[in-house]
């Protein structure tokens, strides 16, 4: 006894869609990509403003440590003399 021909069952398979983007979700990565292109250049700042004044404290011929200075100041500071 001849069986009938199958026919192929096809499926699809659906994903989910991507997720949209608004103008908001953009807004909000670019304040965080700023904050923190900020947040970075304020702390290498600090760290190098320390640096040259920690660098500037340890030179034993400087005006901190109390040495004496070879220059000759010009008293442009006070308008009383």
């Amino acid at each position: 006894m001849p069986s009938d021909p199958v026919s192929p069952i096809i499926v699809k398979v659906v994903e989910e869609p991507a997720p949209t983007v608004g103008l908001a979700d953009v807004i909000i990565q670019a304040i965080g990509l700023t904050g923190a292109l900020f947040l970075g250049a304020v702390l290498l700042g600090l760290l190098l403003g320390g640096a040259f004044i920690a660098l500037r404290r340890l030179r034993p011929d400087n005006a901190f440590n109390g040495a004496k200075s070879e220059h000759q100041r010009l008293g442009l500071g006070s308008l009383g003399r």
